[in-house]
This record gives C-alpha cells, structure tokens and sequence, in this order.
C-alpha cells in the first residue's frame, strides 16, 4: 500500500494534464470580463464632443458681451464714480457665477433626458449598433457632480474671456454708450498675432496629417488634433480678411452693392463676427467629416483589392469539410449527388482552418474572451485580395502582397497574424506590431504579434494564421471549416443554394459577403449618425449665435438704417442688407467647416482609397446652409419694423 501510494505521488507529479488535454477553464471569470465591455466609447463622444463644447463657450462667451456692453454706461458710472476696474470685473464674474450655477443645474436635467433618448434611439431605431434592447441609463451621483463642477467652470471661463479689456477702457468711452470704437474693435497691434497664429495652426495641422499618413501616430488624434489645427488657421485668417474688408471700394448704386456693403457691415466688428463664424464652422465640421465617413455595402466591394477581397459568398460548417469542394473528386466523396454538374464550374472556393469562439466585430458589445482564428492555406496567401490599412517593415514582394508576411518567422516563437483594423482597436484595444497572448490546444500561452491589419474588411471576426501555425496550436482541429467563395457572373444565389442543399449534413451554412459587410457598415453608420447629433446641437448654438450677432448689429444701427430708409431705400433694399450679412457669415463658416473637415479626413482617405458620398455631403452642407440663413433672417424682422421717426430723433 505504502509503495502503491508513493508510486501515485511520483506518478501524479511527473504528469502535466495540460499535456493529456485536461485544461481549467474558468468560465464565470471569463463571463464577468466579457460583461464590462469591449469599447468604452465614453472618450469618443467626449472628442466629439469637443466641437460642441467649444461652441457653447463661444456662444456663452457672445451672449454675456452683448449683455455686458448694452450696460456700458453703468459701468462707466461705476469707474467714474471710484469703483476700481477690479472690484466692477468682479461684480460682473458674480453676476456670470449666479446665471452659469443655474444655467448648469438646468443642464443637469436636459443632460440626463439627452443621454436616456440616445438609449432610447440605441434600443429601437439605432438597435443596429448595439443589438441590446435590455439597455438602461445608469447616472451615479458621481456623474452629475463631475458634470456640475466642469460645466460651472467652463462657463465661468468663457465669462471671464468675455469681460477681458472691458473695464479697462476710459469711463468717458464707456458712458458715450458705444465702446466699441474702430481701435478697439480691430486693434492693428494684434493683426502680426493673427498671423502668426495661421501660420502656426497651419504647419501643425500639416504635421499631424502626414504623421497620420506615415502611421506614426493614431488616426483619431490626428482626426481632432488636425482639423482643429486647421479650423484656427482658417478662422485667423478670416479675421484678416475681415479687417482688412473696408478697405474695398463700392462706391456703384446695383444690388451687388448692397450685397457688399452688408457684407462690410457683417465684418464692422470682426471678433464678434468672428465668434459667429466659428460657431457655424464647429457644427459644419462635425457634420461634414462623418458623413464623409457613412459608407454603403453596395458601393466598392467589387474586385479582389476590396473589402470582400473579390469573394461573393462565404459560409461555415459545424463540422469540418475533410475533402476539397473545389475538385470533383472532393465532391464525389463528400457525397453530392450530382459532383460533375456544370454549376460546380462557376465558383472557387478558398477553404480556412478554423478555431470557434466570440465575435470580435462591432457587432459584439462585450470583450471577446476565446478568439476565433483561421488558418490561411498556401492558396490563400499566394492569392491575396482585400484592402490593408497598414503592414509593419516589408520587402518589395511582401508589400505587393501582404498576405505573405504569415510565412514570416519572428524570434522567440511569436506567430505573425493579420487581423481588421477596426475590430483589433476597439475589441481587442491592440494595434500594428503590437501582441495579442492566447492559450494553445494545451492551455499553454502562445504569443501573437499583428503584422498586417485588413480596413473595413468582412473578416472582422477572425484572426488569421497560416495553416502551418495553426497545425502548431490546434493540431487536434483537422479539416477545414470555413469558406470564401468566389462566383461568376450572377451566380452567387444559385450557388450558395446548390452548396447548403449538398452539404446539409455538415450543417453548412453560406451568405453572402456584401450582406455580412452592410451588417458591420450598419453598426458603423449608426454609431456615425449618433455623432451627428452633436453636431446638430452645435449648429443650433451656430444659429443662435447669428441671429443674436446680427439682431444685435441691427439694434446698434438703427439710427443708421432709419437714416437709410429717409434718404429713399426701400424696405427690401433694407432687407437684402440684412440678409447678405446672414449669407456672408453662414459662407464663411461654411467654406471653414468644410475644408477643415476634409483636410481631416484626408489621411484616411488617401490611405483606403474610396469613393465619397458626394451627393449626400453636398446635401449636408446646402442643410446647413438653410438652415443657418433661415434662423439668421429672424432679423430681418425687426429690421423691416424699425420706426423712423424715433430712431432719426436719437441721432
């Protein structure tokens, strides 16, 4: 017995169960880990938010100026009386605390009603992209207490940059009632500023695009950081521009003279118009950049150098195929009843090893915890096909085909895999060069290093190994179990139907790759389309703030119109004055919108060359448009109602 029991000791100690296939899985860890998530998508929205945010200052910013200046002779009467400016800048600062503490507990309840719709919409309308009708709001304390204290003091910045310089002009300035004298409004020092801000803004906005198209730095920050590197160069020189504008001569009697002089009166106080400008800019370009990113299934996808990689069907068999379909005497012995039919003619198959696990597409919400991996055979990779958004350091051959880089042999027994961009940054939170670690047949780590990423292609569920490192982790995995099937002509309906009826008994199961790609491009317009949202809100602040801009410059001018209106200019001439101030604003933001947007996208685009959807980008800027000149012409309004006679008698 002693002996027995010592036996099984030694026995038990020089045995590794990794090595008979007895492994631990430990499934309700591996449950909770997936169920945190693969994507906190909270840092995008914050990005995209930026634009909004940068608007609402702006408008903050506008609003509280106006206000502080129609009050200029109060606060001439303070300094004039012995107030010092700084006590007067703090009594303006309390007055801003008092309306941005109740501005922002307001904020609080429309924030909380904002972000319970956008779950709403992901539930139903928008369920493409989560795919999770059991989502619910859940709004700790902790978030509505971060959201108060940076709201609060992000207006009350915006309020302090509004009130600068204010109370430092003379009292006898402030209590004429119009502190805005021609040096004040464009003061000249400032222009060699402006400039070397374009010039500045400019070569950033450079430097990053090329570093995105040299991948040596992440395409999202390259996104935000160049466009709005660009917008600020754009906007500076705007401002040049608009100080330099009346110098322009239009002395002629036509309506395009009136077209010009609205304009000149548009720039009479470039800040401010400049404000308005960047305002309609923010939303353009929020709005512009992601519709140029909204693809469809049906456009591109054609060839082996898309993103089917020229396949019209793919498919998948609960047990593995043991014979080649692409031969007939494959077929013969997988049992088709008709092996030599003229159909079997019109397609080829490229047959994959395949591992089983979780999808690590967009369309799965959680951390895919076993990965799927497919084995390349030598056919595929010496065929190639699909669009790669990026390889590491290759030869000549290997970038003329990436596909070769799987035969690589690196050190230390790492294996070289290709994976989709999209599903290796979001799902898997890795990238280009970088590893992924895995358990092999045996339980034993095995080190995976990404040399190539595939863009927007059908294969965003699988990892892909060549066949010989899969034998090496898997070698219990025989046959061959998924499938990329290529089609002549009109065929691939036919085909797909012949494939499932002859080869039910292996539960295969085929689709078509165009229908597999429009589901990922569903998730990606969706979540496209929740971000447009926010550029919306930034262009009703943008409408806001130009109605305000030039209700407010009409209200300044009245005199000057009602004098306009006596001297024998009709009320429509009136009116075109108005409103080609409303056109040139909206132009400018909209021409500084665009060209940002699309200097944006540009890495992107030169790098997975495809097609624009230009007719629904120039739809989107002409809604802008209409939509920024419709809410500006509320001030055409009280520009037709101007009493004469009263406005002449304060003159």
């Amino acid at each position: 017995t002693e002996l027995q029991g010592g036996f099984i000791d030694v026995l038990m100690s020089e045995i590794d169960p990794a090595q008979v296939g007895l492994v631990v899985d430990p499934v309700r860890r591996r449950l909770v880990e997936s169920s945190v998530g693969s994507t906190d998508f909270s840092m995008l929205f914050v990005s995209f938010s930026f634009f909004l945010i940068a608007s609402a200052c702006m408008l903050i910013a506008l609003l509280f100026r106006l206000g502080v200046d129609q009050r200029s002779k109060e606060i001439g009467i303070l300094l004039a009386t012995g107030f010092e400016p700084k006590t007067v800048r703090r009594l303006l600062l309390v007055e801003g605390s008092i309306i941005a503490a109740i501005g922002c507990a307001a904020g609080l309840i429309v924030a909380g009603g904002y972000a319970w719709l956008m779950l709403a919409g992901l539930r139903t309308w928008w369920s493409a992209a989560a795919n999770a009708p059991f989502l619910r709001l859940h709004t700790p304390p902790a978030t509505f207490a971060i959201g108060y204290v940076s709201a609060f003091a992000v207006a009350m910045a915006s309020v302090a940059w509004s009130i600068r310089g204010m109370t430092g002009l003379p009292a006898g300035l402030l209590l004429s009632g119009s502190p805005h004298s021609p040096s004040q409004i464009a003061p000249s020092s400032g222009h060699v500023r402006v400039r070397v801000v374009a010039i500045v803004s400019a070569l950033a906005a450079a430097i990053l695009l090329v570093m995105a198209m040299t991948d040596q730095m992440p395409q999202t920050a390259a996104f935000f950081g160049g466009g709005a590197a660009f917008m600020v160069a754009c906007l500076a020189a705007v401002y040049l521009f608009a100080v330099r504008l009346p110098k322009t001569d239009s002395s002629a009697a036509t309506r395009p003279t009136i077209a010009r002089l609205g304009l000149r009166n548009a720039m009479r106080n470039p800040r401010r118009s400049l404000l308005t400008v960047a305002l309609i800019a923010s939303a353009t370009f929020l709005i512009t950049a992601l519709e140029a990113f909204r693809m469809g299934a049906d456009s591109g996808v054609e060839g082996r150098q898309s993103p089917t990689g020229g396949f019209a069907l793919y498919a998948e068999s609960a047990v593995s195929l043991p014979f080649d379909i692409n031969s007939a005497s494959g077929r013969e012995s997988l049992g088709f009843s008709e092996p030599t039919a003229e159909i079997y003619s019109r397609f080829s198959a490229i047959s994959f090893r395949l591992r089983p696990g979780d999808e690590s597409s967009c369309l799965n919400l959680y951390t895919p915890q076993t990965h799927r991996i497919l084995g390349a055979t030598d056919a595929m990779i010496q065929r190639g096909g699909f669009v790669f958004a990026s390889t590491i350091e290759a030869s000549a051959e290997e970038r003329e085909n990436p596909w070769l880089l799987l035969k690589r042999s690196l050190p230390d027994g790492v294996i070289p895999v290709i994976g989709d961009a999209n599903a290796v940054l979001w799902q898997l939170h890795s990238g280009l060069g970088k590893e992924l670690v895995i358990d092999d047949e045996h339980g034993r780590p095995r080190r995976l290093r990404f040399v190539a990423l595939l863009i927007g292609s059908v294969l965003q569920d699988e990892i892909i190994v060549a066949e010989s490192a899969f034998v090496g982790l898997f070698p219990s995995i025989s046959g061959y179990a998924f499938h990329l099937v290529e089609v002549d002509g009109g065929a691939a309906t036919e085909v797909g139907r012949t494939l499932e009826r002859e080869l039910e008994r292996f539960s295969f199961d085929v689709s078509s790759t165009q229908d597999r790609l429009a589901a990922y491009l569903a998730v990606q317009n969706t979540y496209l389309s929740t971000f447009q949202t926010l550029g919306g809100l930034g262009l009703v602040l943008g409408t806001i703030g130009l109605a305000v801009v030039l209700l407010r410059n009409v209200w300044e001018r009245r005199g000057e119109l009602a004098l306009m209106r006596a001297l024998g200019f009709s009320r429509s001439a009136l009116g075109w004055l108005v409103l080609s101030e409303n056109i040139g604003l909206v132009t400018f933001g909209l021409v500084t919108g665009v060209f940002s947007a699309l200097v944006a996208i540009a890495p992107q685009v030169l790098k997975q060359p495809q097609q624009l959807p230009w007719m629904s980008l120039v739809a989107t800027v002409a809604l802008v448009l209409i939509v920024g000149i419709g809410g500006g012409a509320v001030a055409l309004i009280p520009t037709l109602r101007t009493p004469l006679l009263p406005a002449l008698r304060r003159e």
